[in-house]
């Protein structure tokens, strides 16, 4: 497997493509939160996301090391 940083990564259309909607994802959760923890998976150094869904009440997470995050839009 082949890793890039979001902002070190081949021009290749397809990978722009992916990386302008990570761009624009990472700004909508920066945008609605003043902090966002970020945990790393031990084994390979990095963690990412599995799979999320949005409800009404919150947005939820199943990261790669298989923790599961929800984020309730009241902050609690």
């Amino acid at each position: 497997m082949t890793k890039y940083s979001i902002k070190e990564y081949p021009q290749e259309r397809e990978l722009q493509k992916k990386v302008t909607l990570l761009q624009h994802f990472r700004n909508y959760l920066y945008a609605d939160t003043n902090k966002i923890d970020i945990v790393n998976d031990k084994d390979s150094g990095f963690c990412y996301v599995k799979k999320w869904m949005k409800t009404k009440h919150a947005i939820m997470f199943r990261l790669s090391n298989k923790i599961v995050q929800v984020n309730f839009t009241d902050r609690t």
